[in-house]
């Protein structure tokens, strides 16, 4: 089990984002006679992300200030067959995850985000490592609020 507490402030275009929150993972691995590097993960998600000196035009877009709560729970399946975790050579890193946020947990938004990643890592050119990442999302609100 870990947990992660975090805060970041940010300079968007026409607005301030300021997030702070903790992220708390249990995971553990899985069939671990028959797939080597398979790992379920479970996280939930306590945010708080506050909008702040919002320009006025972008209201329309729904960008106003204030303050919003993010609860969510996210599955996780990880499948990690590289040879080194913190400096691979070959080998691949897979994960999939759908992320939900929901009013009965206590959000203030709700949202489903899909998540595809892969990564393979070749010996090419001998002597260096090349990884060739891949990732996908899909975020999609849910509810009257239409922004994620």
């Amino acid at each position: 089990m870990d947990a992660d507490i975090f805060q970041e402030l940010s300079g968007q275009l026409g607005y301030d984002l300021a997030h702070a929150g903790i992220w708390v993972d249990a995971h553990r691995d899985l069939f671990r006679e028959w797939i080597k590097g398979l790992r379920g993960d479970l996280r939930y998600r306590l945010e708080s992300v506050r909008y702040s000196n919002v320009d006025p035009t972008l209201a329309a877009s729904d960008v106003t200030p204030g303050r919003q709560f993010v609860v969510s729970v996210t599955p996780m399946l990880t499948l990690d067959r590289r040879d080194e975790p913190l400096d691979p050579t070959r080998g691949s890193f897979h994960q999939i995850s759908v992320e939900t946020g929901a009013r009965f947990l206590g959000s203030d938004v709700q949202f489903v985000k899909g998540w595809l990643e892969t990564r393979w890592f070749f010996k090419w050119p001998p002597r260096r490592s090349s990884p060739w990442p891949g990732g996908s999302g899909w975020p999609r609100p849910t509810g009257a609020r239409r922004r994620c």
